[in-house]
């Protein structure tokens, strides 16, 4: 390998690495900085609701007879307690 080769190869990978820094500056940075924003405004939102939530929750386990405390419904769960194809006209 000749010394222009070694050079042209090394510029090679200079602009490569350059639109690599490129990118990550111009699209993954402001992604991340979005995806902090969705995360807080989330956490805003849950802090609100979660008192009138595990409110409602606890009003309705006690009103179909369970005692023990659900921090979160999965979608099992709510299939248990309201399943679609029930009798509901007896």
């Amino acid at each position: 390998m000749d010394l222009q080769t070694i050079h042209d190869e090394l510029q090679m990978i200079h602009k490569k690495v350059d639109r690599i820094e490129h990118m990550l500056e111009s699209y993954i940075k402001p992604s991340c900085s979005e995806m902090s924003e969705h995360i807080h405004f989330i956490k805003q939102v849950y802090d609100t609701i979660k008192t009138p939530l595990h409110y409602v929750s606890d009003r309705i386990r006690k009103y179909i007879g369970r005692n023990d405390r659900v921090v979160a419904f999965s979608t099992t769960d709510v299939i248990d307690y309201f399943p679609m194809n029930a009798d509901t006209t007896s």
